[in-house]
Order: structure tokens, then sequence, then C-alpha cells
């Protein structure tokens, strides 16, 4: 589309100041022919007057006496030897002789200026008309005398002025556009049509080649100052932007609206393997397959119709040497100032080795879920995930974990242990500890614990995470170097380990400890009658009741060898239960006497 006509600035103040110009010398000339004008009518207003005196002397004598011939003559050679265009008397005494109003007689001039008799019609008209009233000696009104003046005289003298004021307007106002075209072309129109010229020279991006020269008018050299100083800060900011695009390490490119290129770094240069000069103009069909070119313009044109920017992934070899990049794709439009879209703009950032990362990470993830017991909670101890190790060693289906609580786990672990845990992962600290947990079919085994808080982004508490391993054999191996095999009771090495355990805690808490000593009487002869066996079964039952009896925490029972067993119980000095209790005895003696009527 071509540029719309439009006036020169040229042409429009050479209008403008011819009209001013003109106007300004017409205006002064038209006050200096008013005043001519009005120089005229003034003197021929003074020389009516003058006349009209000398008349009015003259004839007064005349027109008394009843002498008409004699004033005529006088009038007749006043008209005659001046530019009078008629004079005129009216005589009242003539005409009160005649019965008349007035006697009228005068001269007017014809169309050749010859002087001729007032035929006693009405006065013609005239350019200027003076009159006066003649009096008598006795001051009586008796004739009134008029003068008329013709306009011929003073129009030629007029017409000449205006003659010469064209003449003057004309002259002046030549002189003056002249002058002011010749300071105007080369004060003005000349500096701004070499500052158009200089600008409109520019390189491939838009920026002047070359700067604006120096202008002796201070006005102008400050303008010419102004704009290279502007020039030269929007080169330095050009070369500066170009280098920090060419230099991102991301790929970044700009397309019109119909996919052309308009701008492109160096990373992307290597993708189509042509330098920035080759890909601008030019479309994604001159470079890469159809297919791969169909998706970017797909993608292109969704960018240009969303409202923000969209992203995607895309992998691409780059034709520069053959590799390839798994790259993360974020496509914007540009739109101008009237919101119009100007194109899309687009950046890749090269997530290859992120992308490995991730696979790795993912890789690591899947061998702790298969093989590291872990799970989450939120804040209210509900289970949001589980690994499968978890599930594996529970019993527990995923689905029937998450959702619930730990309390689904619990086995014979007293509500103190997991009140310590609560109240120190409550206040971010980390617990670490020993759990014993219960499988979905019953059974039990023990976990190695490690609890933690979980943070976000913003250091938000958002719930807590356990990182378990299995200690069930070791708890078992544990067990068995501590425990009676035939009892299943405490054995004697576990009860040379607790017993300064015992008296430092009792000690600590101000209590009493309460040692319970049995033993087994004719226990050989009962050996001796009914077997090894039945001696067996016996320890055994006793060994149940003393477990079965003592329920607290801080009671232990322990064999000490042969038949011989012990109970300890850490109690409150006023607190003598134990002591006094039946309970254990009764059992221990109905046992005895079931199977030892007929010992000898």
């Amino acid at each position: 589309m071509g540029r719309a006509t439009k006036d020169s600035l040229f042409v429009r103040l050479s209008i403008i100041l011819s009209l001013v110009i003109i106007s300004i010398v017409a205006l002064q000339e038209l006050y200096i022919y008013n005043g001519k004008k009005a120089d005229i009518m003034s003197q021929i207003e003074q020389e009516t007057n003058q006349s009209l005196k000398v008349l009015q002397d003259t004839i007064a004598h005349f027109v008394e006496s009843y002498s008409v011939s004699e004033y005529q003559q006088i009038l007749k050679n006043k008209i005659t030897n001046s530019d009078m265009y008629a004079i005129v008397l009216e005589d009242y005494t003539m005409g009160e002789l005649l019965n008349r109003k007035s006697f009228t007689s005068g001269f007017v001039r014809d169309s050749t200026w010859g002087v001729i008799e007032y035929d006693e019609g009405a006065l013609p008209l005239c350019f200027y008309q003076g009159e006066t009233i003649v009096h008598s000696k006795l001051n009586k009104p008796i004739a009134k005398l008029s003068v008329c003046f013709s306009d011929n005289k003073i129009k030629e003298e007029l017409d000449s002025m205006i003659v010469m004021t064209l003449k003057h307007i004309f002259i002046i106002s030549a002189v003056l556009i002249v002058s002011l075209f010749y300071a105007l072309s080369h004060l003005l129109i000349t500096p701004i049509s070499n500052t158009i010229a200089t600008l409109e020279e520019c390189d491939s991006e838009g920026i002047p080649l070359k700067l604006l020269p120096r202008y002796p008018i201070y006005e102008l050299d400050k303008l010419s100052y102004a704009i290279n100083e502007m020039i030269q800060t929007i080169k330095e900011s050009h070369i500066k932007l170009r280098a920090i695009i060419h230099n991102i390490l991301d790929l970044l490119w700009i397309k019109d609206p119909q996919g052309v290129y308009l701008a492109c770094n160096r990373r992307f240069e290597e993708f189509f393997g042509a330098k920035e000069s080759m890909i601008i103009g030019k479309n994604d069909y001159d470079f890469i397959d159809k297919k791969l070119a169909d998706f970017f313009r797909k993608h292109d044109q969704a960018a240009m119709q969303a409202d923000k920017p969209l992203s995607n992934f895309e992998e691409i070899a780059f034709a520069s040497d053959g590799h390839k990049e798994y790259l993360h794709v974020t496509k914007t439009k540009i739109v101008d100032a009237n919101d119009a879209v100007y194109g899309v703009l687009g950046i890749a950032r090269d997530f290859t080795q992120m992308r490995k990362k991730e696979l790795l990470i993912k890789k690591y993830l899947e061998i702790i879920d298969e093989h590291i017991i872990t799970s989450t909670t939120d804040l209210k101890g509900t289970i949001t995930s589980v690994s499968k190790e978890f599930c594996r060693i529970s019993g527990f289906a995923q689905e029937e974990l998450v959702g619930n609580t730990h309390e689904i786990l619990r086995s014979d672990t007293t509500k103190a242990i997991y009140d310590t845990i609560w109240h120190a992962i409550v206040k971010n600290n980390e617990w670490k500890g020993e759990i014993k947990n219960q499988r979905k079919d019953g059974s039990c085994y023990w976990l190695d614990t490690r609890i933690s808080p979980l943070f976000d982004v913003e250091e938000q508490k958002t719930g807590y995470i356990a990182i378990s391993h299995d200690i069930t054999d070791k708890k078992r191996i544990e067990e068995i170097s501590i425990t009676d095999g035939l009892t299943q009771i405490y054995n004697r090495r576990y009860f040379n380990e607790m017993l300064p355990k015992i008296i430092n805690r009792t000690k600590r808490n101000n209590q009493v400890i309460c040692f319970l000593i049995c033993d087994v009487d004719f226990f050989k002869q009962y050996n001796d009658t009914y077997g090894h066996q039945k001696g067996d079964d016996v320890l055994i039952a006793l060994a149940a009741s003393f477990k079965n009896s003592l329920k607290r925490a801080d009671d232990f029972c322990f064999r000490l060898g042969g038949v011989r067993s012990l109970v300890s119980s850490s109690r409150a000095k006023t607190d003598n239960t134990l002591c006094t209790s039946p309970t254990p005895f009764d059992k221990m003696s109905k046992i005895s006497k079931s199977d030892t009527k007929t010992v000898p």
C-alpha cells in the first residue's frame, strides 16, 4: 500500500505566509487610502464653507435689491472658475415678489463638464453638498445658497491612489514573500529535508546509518544534537540487545501471523543449520519436513489465539550436527499498541539433562517404592501415601491404608510411645525409635523408624514422612537371647542386665522394689514319677501364670534357673499390692495339687 498524498510543509507554509503578508500589506494600504480619502473630504468641506461665506457676503446686497442678473453673473463666474458641480440660489425676496415661496436660479455642469443654467428641478445627486442661509442687513433670511461638488475629480485622484496602493501591495508582498521563502527554505525546510533524508537511510534493523550534520542556527543545532544522541543510544541499546539475545542459551525466534520468521538468535540458527539472514523472510516448511512444520504451525496459531503463553515439550534434531534435544517450548502472542496481533514469540529451553535426571530420579523412586518402607501423613496423622514395600510388610493394600491412621497397625505398643512420637513431631522435631506393628493377618513385626515433618516451598508444614526398615529378625534374635526357651519368660542373663536399671529407675522415681522368689517343692520326685515332660509342663504353666498376673510395664518375671523364678515390681512406697496379692500363688497351688496327689 502506497503512502497517501500529502501537502509538503513548504507548500503549506508558503500559502500561509503569502496570505499573511498580503493581508498585512493590504490592511496597511487600506488604512493609508482611507486616511487620504478623509483628507480630501476635509479639504472639500473647507473649500465649500469658504466659498459659501464669500458668496454670502457678495450676493446679499444684490438679493436684497432684487438684482437677479447681477448675482446670477456672480454665481456663473464662481462655478466657472472652480471645480463646483452645481451652484443654486433660492431667492426668498424675489419669490415674495412673484408670489411664490422662492425664486430659484443657478448653474450646473453638463456631461461635458460645461456650465448650463439650472432648470429649477431638484438638485442632482452629487458627491458633496453644502448650503447656507443668506441674511439681510436686518438679519432676515432672504435666500438659501447651495453648492455641490462632483466626485469625478475625487474619483480620479482616488483611482490613482488605488492603483498606487495595489502596486505597493504587490511590490512589498513580493519582496517580503521572496525574502521569507528564502529564509524559510534555507533555515528550516532544507535542514528538515536533510534530517528526513538521513533518518530514512536505515539498515535492515531500521536504525539510521548516518548522523545528522550540525547547523549554525542554535535551535536546529540543538535538535540535531538531540537526534544524534538518540540514534547513538538506540544503536548501543540495539547492539547490547542483540548480544544478549544471541548469547542466550535458549532458542529464541519471532514469526509474523503468517508464520514467516522476523528474527532469531544463534541457538536457533543451529536448529535450522542456517544464518539468521537466510532464515528471515522464510517459514518452517523451507527448513524441516511437512509433518513437523504442521506441528509448529498448529501451536503458533493456538498461541496467537490464547490469552496466556502456551507451553509444550518437543524433541527435535539439530540440523547443525544432528544431535537431539528435549526442549520445553513456550510461545506467546505479540501485540502492537492497538492490541492487534503482530506475531508470535517462541522460547525453547534445553531440558535434555533435566529429563535424564528426572528419569533417573523416577527409577530411584521406583526402587525406593519397591524396597523401602515409607509412608506420609497429613497434619492430622491421616495416611496420604505408602510404598509398595510398606504394603507388602503390613499385608494391607494401598487403598486400605490411605485415608486411615496408623492405628490400623497398632499392636501391643503402649499409648505412651505413640504420645511421645506425636509430641516430638508436632514441635517440628525428628523422632527415631523402634515400633512394633501388627500385620493384617494378626502377626507382628518390628520397624526401626525415623519420622520427620514435611514442608512446602514456603516453609509451611504440610505433614509428616516416616522411613523405616524391618528389624523383626533382629528383635527375634534379641528376644531369644533374653528369653528362657522353655517357659518363654526372661532368663537369668536378662535379669543380671536389668537389675541395675530397675534399681536406678526406682531410686529416681522415689519408689520401692518388691521381689518374689518362688521354688517348686518335690519337683524331682514329680519328674521321677511323671516324667520330665510333665515337669516341663508344670514349669510352663507356672511361668504363664506369672505373665498373666503381672500387667504393669514395670513388672518383670525371670527364670533364675531350674525351678526357681523371680518376680520384680516397682511400686510406690505405700503400695504393697504385689506382696499381698494371692492371685499368682493360688494358681501355682492349684497346678501343684492337681498333679502331685500320687507323689510319695
